[in-house]
């Protein structure tokens, strides 16, 4: 506080005291904020799925598992778009070729056809419960035995 090698000039530094009426207000905008992200918390954790018997997620496990969950939907969408795009491949290079005598052509596009549907997890829309407003199960970590 006092003189230093600070370049204060000697002065010393006044600390500010809140006063009451400041100390509520602040009060009042953290329990605002507060309100904000738990509000935020619980649209998060109805938007993720979960099994409806489960506790209610901590804040870190909802962002581990919209985290885990985004990723799923991410690489989802990712491979039903090479589906399509190796079909559309598939489909146009049938149409420009000849028939060969061998069907090579043709063994090649069916072994490259989309994955079975017991491959594919569920998505939101395959479980009707949700338009209800229930909660679906997650994704399954290990795909169905068939």
């Amino acid at each position: 506080y006092g003189s230093g090698g600070g370049g204060s000039g000697g002065k010393k530094v006044r600390r500010r005291v809140p006063t009451i009426a400041q100390r509520r207000a602040a009060n009042v905008r953290e329990r605002r904020r507060m309100f904000n992200l738990n509000e935020a918390f619980d649209k998060l954790r109805r938007k993720v799925p979960t099994f409806a018997y489960e506790k209610r997620l901590s804040r870190i496990e909802t962002l581990r598992l919209a985290i885990t969950y985004i990723s799923f939907m991410t690489e989802l969408l990712a491979s039903e778009h090479e589906a399509a795009a190796a079909a559309a491949a598939a489909a146009a290079a049938a149409a420009n070729t000849t028939t060969s005598t061998t069907g090579a052509t043709t063994r090649a596009a069916s072994l490259r056809g989309p994955p079975s549907a017991s491959a594919i997890p569920p998505r939101h829309h395959d479980y009707p419960d949700l338009a209800l407003g229930k909660r679906c199960p997650p994704y399954p970590t290990q795909l169905p035995a068939t």
